[in-house]
């Protein structure tokens, strides 16, 4: 193991870290020009920022680790990581642009996240998460999003929260089905407020949505179910609050329902945001179609025709039924 107790700036050299080798920084790591290898098994140890400019080699089974009681900024300039260990002491890694992981992200430290501001965290097809939960998570309430990829069929987890007043861990979880996947992902960032779509019918509701954009998936579907703080996030009732998603247009609540406190709603538009309220009244703009009898198997376009007369008793009311659009098709309301 090598120790630098001090910053280390790289100016045009290689710097390579071999297998089962460990280099601490007990500083700022910039690397200007130049390049920076970790070979497989290799560690990298980072108490300060981490700024690359130039050329980063880091092998998917090396590792990052981050250490300290400060934050860390990290400037990747579209350099990818292999595994990536947060152990801090209530201090956060906070990133600088997008940040790409190849390995395992590790949550080992207390109160320790990784805050994503306006950057993307990308996971790759083989990383995974680990530590997260209470006060390590992903920081993901600005306009990055926290991305997985998904090649088939499966549940994702997204290990997020946020940190605007308390430690707020809110993650998201995603059933996801597809009838085809190329190069597909699905992000997620979230809003500790109520959305501002919420049907003003509703008095019981969340304070914390989440917004969820896939990409790459045909015939996609996702069963979301999201966890929220019941003592920060609740106004009203929390056992009237369903799950319900938003498409930028309208509010779908199929499969709405709620567990302690999760909500859940099923989703099939690729950019929706996900929250929690009690659906009151709704308002469907109908138009009933009313035509004659059945004639060669189609409907007459009037009431009455010549030469045509009905059997059976006559009536002046007329009750309309509003049925499920798939099978079996139950009845849901009658007008």
């Amino acid at each position: 193991m090598l120790t630098l107790q001090a910053q280390l700036v790289n100016q045009g050299g290689t710097i390579t870290v071999k297998s089962g080798a460990t280099l601490v920084v007990e500083s700022n790591l910039t690397n200007t020009t130049g390049s920076i290898v970790l070979e497989s098994g290799a560690t990298l140890e980072i108490t300060g920022n981490f700024t690359n400019q130039a050329t980063m080699n880091f092998n998917a089974a090396s590792e990052v680790i981050f250490t300290g009681s400060s934050n860390s900024q990290v400037t990747s300039s579209g350099g990818t990581f292999g595994k990536v260990r947060v152990d801090k002491t209530s201090a956060n890694v906070v990133l600088a642009d997008d940040m790409i992981i190849n390995g395992q992200l590790n949550f080992a430290g207390t109160n320790a996240k990784v805050v994503l501001g306006g950057n993307d965290l990308t996971m790759g097809s083989s990383s995974s998460v680990a530590g997260a939960g209470g006060s390590n998570y992903v920081v993901a309430t600005g306009s990055g999003r926290f991305i997985k990829p998904i090649s088939a069929n499966s549940t994702l987890t997204f290990e997020v929260g946020d940190n605007d007043v308390s430690t707020n861990y809110s993650p998201l979880s995603a059933a996801i089905t597809g009838s085809g996947y190329s190069s597909a992902t699905v992000g997620v960032n979230l809003v500790n407020a109520v959305h501002p779509n919420k049907p003003g019918t509703s008095s019981d509701y969340l304070t914390r949505y989440w917004n969820v954009l896939a990409g790459g998936i045909t015939g996609y579907s996702a069963n979301l179910t999201g966890t929220y703080i019941a003592g920060n996030d609740v106004v009203g009732t929390q056992s009237l609050i369903d799950g319900a998603s938003y498409n930028g247009a309208d509010w779908d609540y199929t499969n709405a329902a709620h567990s302690g406190s999760t909500v859940s709603s099923t989703a099939t538009n690729t950019d929706i945001g996900f929250t929690g309220f009690k659906k009151g009244d709704v308002v469907l703009n109908l138009t009933a179609y009313i035509e004659g009898y059945m004639d060669g198997g189609s409907m007459r376009p009037v009431l009455q025709n010549s030469g045509e007369t009905g059997t059976g008793t006559q009536c002046d009311n007329l009750t309309v039924e509003l049925r499920n659009a798939t099978a079996p098709y139950a009845l849901a309301h009658t007008f």
